[in-house]
């Protein structure tokens, strides 16, 4: 009886996944990534738990949460649609976790046309689905978990619902610290259709890993997954643990080979970036903000706010998606000024008060009073070279001066990983001609390095280096 319904399964989903064609099942809204950190990570995070996202990418991720948490997102996604992610996760419900979600999709306020062309006025569009999971550890190191939902869609006038059930189940192997995972999403059906017309659900099924190495403060997460209006397609991603209140996080999801249209930005179609930041560790306040390339289309922000113990923290959360809803508006020049103001929130001394324990009490202080402390890392692991030349030459009744300023920002992450990265500010402050527009050059990234040694005998070392268009020449040209 069992091989039979297993064969009757087998089946069933190969006729679902081997019919339709991309794009062609209802509810597409349901492949969007819904918060910030699986974002960043390209979704790569089927066999990632203890984090409520995990109520959307596999409900089996919820079983070992110790505590009541809760987690807001916000996406500005393509053409300015908004949506967003509100998931939160109860402990100890019965035998298991139980967790609330809901996924949301604005498409704003969109003129209407008819056949002619004429305006027939605006209308809005939406769409929801309300969901229920609950998880738990069957036995040693094997956790499964479910999830039942409601999905709405509604545009003008007409509407659409639907019921579905995710299912996932979760392997921990704790001396490779590896994760194994796999698991299907949105399997139901249409109860009404917009029209007439059914059609299918986005269904998945996917499988997964997720790997924290030992030597190397990594966490590396793959899957492989396929709807079944899509080929098999496959995302990688990693976090890196900078400090205990810092995350760096990347990814890339082969689907973006999908979003290229023979375009020069086509470059990090399917790529994604992201960092985290732990700022309250009473109340456990761990905001995220991802950055998503979508081929030529404009960048995707995710800002998401992961909340622990502290209800009251939803306050904090509107703040936070305020502050960087304004830093997304200004882009590249809200980068400029950080990177050029977080220098100045650092401490500095003397070479006669090394010993005087201030920077010692101001990074320890349960209160920190800088960005350095706030991020969690550790001074002593922080080290800055500055150096000034400056060159001067004259030909005819010309005089020229070229001025190189160069700071070099190192960073011990970890005992057997360094970061360094050079900036550089190069100037004209004298000429007694006119100004060479050729070396005015300004603030750039003079160059980067990535270090490794797992072993004494083992050293791998990346390195990138440049210098602006005729630095330290008082030439025109490259001569």
């Amino acid at each position: 009886m069992k091989k039979t319904v297993l064969l009757a399964s087998l089946f069933f989903i190969s006729q679902i996944y081997a019919a339709g064609s991309v794009g062609t099942s209802g509810f597409q809204f349901l492949k969007t990534q819904v918060a910030a950190r699986p974002a960043a990570m390209a979704g790569a995070f089927s066999a990632v738990s203890s984090d409520v996202s995990a109520l959307f990418y596999n409900p089996a991720g919820i079983a070992d949460f110790e505590n009541q948490s809760a987690s807001f997102t916000y996406t500005n996604d393509l053409v300015d649609f908004n949506s967003g992610f509100i998931g939160y996760v109860k402990p100890q419900v019965g035998p298991g976790t139980a967790g609330l979600s809901v996924v949301y999709k604005n498409y704003g306020t969109l003129q209407g046309r008819d056949v002619t062309g004429q305006s027939t006025g605006d209308f809005s569009a939406n769409s929801l689905a309300l969901a229920g999971s609950y998880a738990k550890t069957l036995f040693s190191n094997f956790s499964a978990g479910g999830t039942a939902k409601f999905i709405y869609s509604g545009i003008k006038d007409y509407n659409a619902t639907a019921v579905a059930f995710d299912w996932g189940v979760m392997y921990e192997i704790p001396s490779q610290m590896l994760v194994l995972a796999a698991g299907m999403s949105n399997v139901g059906a249409m109860l009404s259709a917009f029209v007439d017309e059914m059609h299918p659900l986005p269904m998945q099924m996917r499988a997964g890993f997720s790997k924290r190495l030992a030597h190397l403060p990594l966490l590396i997460g793959f899957n492989a997954y396929k709807y079944n209006d899509e080929d098999w397609n496959w995302s990688l991603g990693g976090e890196f643990t900078l400090s205990p209140q810092l995350f760096l996080r990347l990814g890339y999801d082969s689907f973006g080979k999908y979003l290229a249209v023979d375009s020069e930005q086509d470059t990090f179609a399917g790529a994604s970036a992201g960092f985290g930041i732990f700022v309250g560790m009473v109340a456990g306040r761990l905001c995220v903000y991802n950055i998503r390339r979508a081929g030529q289309h404009k960048q995707i922000h995710t800002l998401c706010c992961f909340l622990e113990k502290g209800v009251d923290n939803v306050v904090f959360f509107l703040i936070f998606k305020s502050v960087m809803g304004e830093v997304i508006k200004m882009k590249r020049t809200a980068l400029f000024l950080i990177c050029l103001l977080l220098p100045l929130s650092a401490g500095a001394q003397f070479k006669s008060d090394v010993n005087n324990g201030f920077l010692q009490q101001l990074f320890q202080d349960t209160q920190p009073k800088s960005v350095i402390g706030i991020l969690g890392l550790d001074p002593a692991r922080f080290h800055m070279q500055q150096s000034y030349s400056m060159s001067y030459t004259t030909f005819g009744n010309q005089g020229f001066t070229q001025g190189l300023y160069l700071n070099t920002l190192s960073y011990e992450f970890s005992m057997p990983l360094t970061l360094s990265v050079q900036l550089g500010m190069a100037h004209q402050p004298f000429n007694n001609g006119n100004q060479n527009p050729i070396l005015q050059n300004g603030p750039f990234v003079a160059g980067a390095a990535l270090h490794y040694q797992p072993t004494d005998r083992t050293s791998i070392h990346f390195e990138f280096r440049q210098r602006p268009y005729n630095t330290l020449t008082p030439y025109y040209f490259g001569y």
